[in-house]
C-alpha cells in the first residue's frame, strides 16, 4: 500500500513501470518471510493452499492482462483496496 505511492513519488519512473518494480521489490520479502515461518513450522499448509492457488491465478492473469489497463483505473482500483481494506480492519 505504501510502496507503489513512495516509487511514484520518489523516483523517476514511468507510470507503466511503478507496479511491476513494485512486485519485483515484494516478492523476495515475500519468499524470504514464507520460508522462516515455514522452517518454524507455524505455517498451516492446509488452509494456505486455497489463497496460495487464487493468488498465484490473480499474479499470473495480472500479468497477462495488466498491460491493457490504463495506470489510472489501477491507482484507483489500488485506492479502492486499500479503503475497503481499512473498512474491513476497522469494522
Amino acid at each position: 500500500m505504501v510502496l507503489v505511492p513512495l516509487l511514484t513519488l520518489l523516483t523517476d519512473m514511468e507510470e507503466e513501470e511503478v507496479f511491476p518494480s513494485s512486485i519485483s521489490i515484494i516478492l523476495p520479502i515475500c519468499i524470504v518471510s514464507l520460508t522462516a515461518t515455514a522452517l518454524t513450522g507455524t505455517v498451516a499448509w492446509q488452509q494456505s493452499i486455497p489463497y496460495l492457488l487464487g493468488s498465484t491465478a490473480g499474479g499470473f492473469l495480472a500479468g497477462k492482462w495488466g498491460k491493457n489497463i490504463p495506470v489510472k483505473w489501477l491507482h484507483r482500483g489500488l485506492g479502492i483496496l486499500i479503503l475497503w481494506g481499512g473498512y474491513r480492519y476497522l469494522c
